[in-house]
């Protein structure tokens, strides 16, 4: 019964997390989610940071991939403007892909549900674990309105 899930974001970064081992349930420094992303649409939009930099709390993170077809991927990307940092891979099933340091966003491909197992730990302790993430001010404007991105095609013409 302690085991809660929501819809997050929005528009084309709308997933399903489920809250495994989350604040408020116990674990001095653990969190851990399940997120389902449906094919096409985009995860940790916007994208957030968790490395103590800019006033962000610290935590290491894993993400463990999986797909429901054989043949489905996504892209991961880390990075940080204040030093250059951009990594960029190419997620495939059972991969597991560190984040190291700054912003970091997921992209599922399209007509591919990805799932990802997520564990975080750091120096966030008991109720500091609910603690959100720093947003990227580059793109936390889509947080006021997920619909403000309207896409209607054709865009040229």
């Amino acid at each position: 019964e302690e085991l809660r899930t929501e819809v997050r974001g929005g528009g084309p970064a709308v997933r399903e997390v489920h809250h495994i081992l989350s604040h408020p349930l116990p674990a001095e420094r653990l969190i851990l989610f399940e997120v389902y992303i449906p094919g096409g649409m985009w995860s940790g939009w916007p994208p957030h940071r968790h490395d103590a930099i800019n006033g962000s709390g610290y935590l290491e993170e894993t993400y463990h991939f999986r797909f429901d077809k054989p043949q489905g991927f996504g892209l991961h990307r880390n990075y940080s403007p204040e030093t250059g940092f951009d990594e960029v891979f190419a997620a495939h099933y059972d991969d597991v892909v560190l984040v190291t340091q700054g912003y970091h966003p997921v992209a599922a491909s399209p007509g591919s549900t990805m799932y990802f197992l997520n564990y975080l730990a750091g120096n966030l302790v008991d109720d500091e674990r609910a603690l959100p993430p720093l947003d990227d001010p580059d793109h936390g404007w889509i947080k006021d309105n997920w619909d403000a991105y309207d896409i209607s095609l054709p865009l040229m013409e």
